[in-house]
């Protein structure tokens, strides 16, 4: 079976297939694995039976046994009306862009079940003594880098305020954690991630991640400004998604507005 899959105007891929596939999920996963693209794919394809029109691929019968050209779009959400944008958009921004703000309570992510399993002890215990679990060195960090990974999520730079509500809602779930003597009992952690934040920015820095690396320190040379996500945004130089570019998204970018154009 020989495919013609369409990412975008300019990214358009040829696929030799053994057979055809038994499913229309099939179908996708080939087409995602082959291609090295995100999953949570839709498929329109040309009908014969409609002068070669694209129409939506619902079931696998529907296609030819021999040759078939397709078209891949995401399932993604846009500030337009979506009802407005149902031929969708064969953009994968959902793998480059954060979709939400910072949350009014921060949840706190499931760790590792070893992990969990020690919390879970130590909140007992704690709920009897209170007495604080004893957290060594690789407990600490693979906590501190569960917290960045979910922290970045919501925002590279996060704020003073921000760490502070992190550190707050940690000690409130995980008791154990709690810092002995007559502080707040979780300022040491506060500090701790503003350190596990900073080096997993450095991590996604030699990595090629654009929101950071612009923002990299040159030797001899005083910071300059900041540059992050405005108040009313929640990303800031987002990476090109895979298998996409700059002419490409440019050309996404013209097939949305003459797409626009059509409904006006």
């Amino acid at each position: 079976m020989l495919l013609r899959v369409i990412l975008g105007p300019e990214n358009i891929h040829r696929l030799d297939l053994p057979g055809k596939p038994s499913s229309l999920e099939e179908l996708k996963d080939i087409i995602c694995q082959k291609l090295e693209i995100t999953r949570g794919i839709t498929l329109q394809f040309e009908d014969p039976a409609f002068d070669n029109q694209l129409c939506n691929l619902n079931d696998i019968s529907y296609l030819p046994d021999d040759k078939v050209t397709l078209k891949v779009f995401w399932e993604i959400e846009l500030t337009l009306d979506t009802a407005s944008m149902s031929s969708g958009s064969t953009a994968s921004f959902s793998q480059c862009q954060r979709s939400s703000p910072w949350p009014a309570n921060f949840t706190i992510p499931t760790f590792s079940y070893e992990l969990e399993l020690r919390l879970r002890k130590g909140n007992e215990e704690y709920g009897k003594s209170e007495k604080p679990l004893k957290v060594t060195r690789e407990m600490k960090i693979d906590i501190l880098e569960k917290l960045a990974e979910s922290m970045y999520t919501f925002s590279a730079y996060p704020s003073d305020n921000e760490y502070e509500k992190v550190a707050k809602a940690l000690v409130v779930k995980h008791s154990c954690l709690s810092e002995p003597g007559p502080g707040t009992g979780w300022q040491g952690w506060k500090v701790s991630l503003k350190f596990k934040m900073a080096n997993y920015r450095q991590k996604l820095r030699s990595t090629g991640c654009s929101e950071v690396q612009i923002n990299k320190r040159q030797r001899g040379k005083q910071g300059g400004t900041l540059k992050k996500p405005k108040r009313a945004e929640i990303n800031f130089l987002p990476d090109f998604p895979t298998g996409l570019d700059e002419a490409a998204l440019e050309g996404e970018r013209m097939w949305l507005e003459e797409e626009l154009k059509k409904r006006m």
